[in-house]
């Protein structure tokens, strides 16, 4: 072995001119720091057999002119933009690139060999080349995000002696990221003969192939309607719970991975990926509830892929980040208990005592899914390197984290502060990728009110019922009723209208900006680099709309009552309500809520919501007690002032309510 001007040069005993052996690779090393390169030689070596080198990839460009073999690099070799300094022009007193350019990095790099490679020879460099090289390199470096925090920092143990205990100082009081290692034999496993070799390989590979294409067997009626409407906004995730017999997180989470390719790329096995989608459904169930159940896990799972794909960032995102934004939209409400964080904190629970009155569930849902995974059986991340896994885990970790409410104004908040910083396109795309996408399943999360008039008059009944189941159980514990969890008080649609106005269009508001943020930028910097362009289309808000028209319906609904009512208040009968419905929890930081009597009835004011979704109710029965005399005595022409006419406070969603042009009479059908 010997270096050259910072090339390592592998020699063997076997002449240059000779034909190279057919079953060995030839392999060019270029620019590889002498603490790179591992020298691998068999324990059978002989004289015919050639020294292999094998070293890290460098983000060094093929064209730094450092030999001839660069030319014939692989396509794949990372290149920069622009022109670089040639190897010539960096070994005298040359004017160096700017230490915040593109290209310092590897400038700084290139200098640092050249100095190592004149060391190496003999060579001894002047005191003058030395210090500009490694002064250069010094402030190359201190450019860096991490470096430089780490310069400002008080986190400094250098005058600790002792080596275990600095590193007992920096793993206990600071708040660095571990690095995930596992356990591996020192000694490398050698195979005898290549022939060994190719046989273990194909043999490996047939058993992948397999696995890969046994497994999760879609019925053809859910296949079909996946592949005509996978990527709609208003997608019928109801139409999916009949069509997979109450499964629709197994079947659709499967669908998309496939869609995006995630088993072949990541190679998880399908059967491993059915295990583990089994398990998280089931855990689903397991508190049988009306709204966080399967069927939001799998409309956020699809809402999510609907998002990234429709917009154009699935094309920014790496394929380890498309992996992660999934796994988390199916995981991020697992064993949900329909309670509030808040009910919990309050009774005391063992979740709010196990996870300290932080996201209580949300530390939950994670514990969840990441137990399962600790069996070889379901781990759909075992496949992946440590680090990528470090990247999906902690992607995942905050991604859910994100879905607690009482996060919601503090993230949305973050993100607009991110969005008007001079460098916004730099800092999402470097460093704050994850709130980028914990956004995107917040917000997801939040989405059935975005969705079509036809979906959300279906999710809110849902939400509603498990609001009022919470309420059953605070009134049994003789607690106050959590606000929009009292089913005999709780007024649908000016709840459903404040969590629109207040949470879910400011959020999306946000989001869509963010999005044009980043494709835009990304579409200008393709343009640039003569990268090809992601398609993106600015005109993609389909929620725009569904919002509008769900804030109509609900007004209009709130208006029909107050007729309603109005109407009522002249009757002689009594007109008594009673909601018979179930509720969940959803989560809410703040709610006033006024009460006033006007005219016998029971009003309440929202003034302010900040909270999840909102819920249904579930049954109403109407009771009518009149007197069958006084109806008797009305004139024809008066039906419109008799019983028929109903006071509701609060109509079902599921009523029709007609209104006979001729005497206006009111008429309720659909009755639950």
């Amino acid at each position: 072995v010997r270096v050259e001007a910072g090339v390592v040069i592998a020699m063997g005993s076997v002449p240059r001119k000779q034909q190279p052996n057919p079953f060995v690779e030839t392999v060019q090393v270029q620019s590889a720091p002498m603490d790179d390169v591992k020298q691998v030689i068999p324990n059978d070596s002989s004289k015919n057999q050639v020294v292999k080198f094998a070293h890290r990839p460098r983000a060094i460009p093929p064209n730094l002119g450092l030999n001839n073999a660069s030319n014939n690099s692989s396509p794949n070799t990372p290149r920069f933009a622009g022109s670089l300094p040639s190897f010539a022009s960096l070994k005298g007193d040359a004017e160096l690139p700017d230490v915040t350019s593109e290209h310092a990095t590897a400038t700084a790099a290139i200098k640092l060999q050249y100095l190592l490679a004149q060391l190496e020879t003999g060579k001894a460099p002047t005191v003058s080349e030395m210090k500009t090289t490694i002064k250069y390199a010094a402030d190359v470096l201190t450019q860096h995000p991490s470096v430089a925090s780490n310069l400002d920092s008080d986190e400094n143990f250098d005058e600790v002696q002792d080596e275990e205990v600095r590193a007992w100082l920096a793993a206990t009081f600071t708040k660095k990221e571990s690095v995930y290692t596992c356990e591996t034999s020192s000694q490398v496993p050698r195979f005898k003969t290549v022939a060994q070799l190719l046989v273990i390989g194909n043999y490996v590979h047939s058993r992948y192939k397999w696995a890969s294409q046994a497994g999760l067997q879609v019925p053809s009626e859910v296949s079909t309607y996946f592949v005509d409407h996978v990527s709609d906004w208003s997608f019928d995730i109801f139409h999916v719970e009949k069509l997979t017999n109450n499964q629709p997180l197994r079947y659709t989470t499967y669908e998309l991975c496939r869609k995006c390719e995630l088993p072949k790329r990541h190679e998880i096995l399908v059967n491993i990926l059915d295990n583990f989608l089994v398990a998280i459904e089931n855990g689903y169930k397991r508190y049988k509830n009306p709204y966080h159940n399967s069927t939001h896990a799998a409309d956020i799972v699809q809402t999510v892929y609907s998002l990234i794909k429709g917009s154009g960032l699935m094309e920014w995102m790496t394929t380890l980040e498309v992996l992660a934004i999934l796994v988390a939209a199916a995981v991020h409400d697992v064993e949900h208990t329909g309670t509030t964080n808040t009910f919990h904190i309050q009774s005391n629970s063992e979740f709010a005592l196990l996870y300290n009155d932080k996201s209580v569930l949300e530390n939950h849902h994670l514990y969840t899914a990441f137990k399962l995974m600790q069996d070889k059986d379901m781990n759909v991340l075992k496949s992946l390197k440590p680090d990528d896994y470090r990247v999906v885990r902690g992607l995942i970790i905050d991604m859910v984290l994100a879905t607690d409410m009482s996060c919601h104004f503090e993230q949305i908040k973050t993100m607009k502060n991110l969005l008007v910083s001079p460098d916004a396109f730099s800092v999402l795309d470097k460093t704050e990728r994850s709130k980028v996408f914990s956004l995107i399943v917040h917000c997801a999360d939040i989405s059935h009110p975005a969705k079509g008039w036809e979906l959300h008059s279906q999710w809110t009944p849902l939400l509603m019922e498990e609001f009022f189941r919470q309420g059953d159980q605070e009134k049994e514990l003789k607690r106050q009723c959590s606000p929009l969890c009292d089913r005999n008080t709780t007024l649908v649609p000016e709840s459903q209208i404040g969590f629109i106005d207040v949470i879910v269009i400011p959020s999306y508001e946000v989001m869509g900006n963010m999005i044009d943020l980043i494709m835009s930028s990304l579409k200008k910097s393709c343009k640039d680099s003569g990268s090809p362009v992601p398609q993106y289309d600015p005109e993609f808000k389909p929620w725009t709309v569904c919002l509008n028209n769900n804030k109509k319906q609900w007004k209009e609904r709130c208006s029909t009552k107050a007729r309603m009512s109005q109407t009522g208040s002249d009757k002689a009968g009594t007109v008594e309500l009673h909601k018979s419905s179930t509720f969940e929890t959803r989560k809410i930081s703040r709610l006033e809520t006024t009460k006033t009597t006007e005219n016998g009835e029971m009003c309440h004011k929202v003034s302010t919501i900040e909270t999840h979704q909102i819920s249904k109710t579930e049954a109403h029965k109407i009771l009518v007690k009149d007197n069958e005399s006084s109806n008797a005595s009305q004139p024809a022409s008066s039906t419109h002032n008799n019983s028929d006419t109903v006071a509701l406070v609060n109509p079902p969603l599921s009523d029709v309510l007609e209104t006979d042009k001729g005497h206006q009479k009111l008429s309720l059908k659909n009755q639950i």
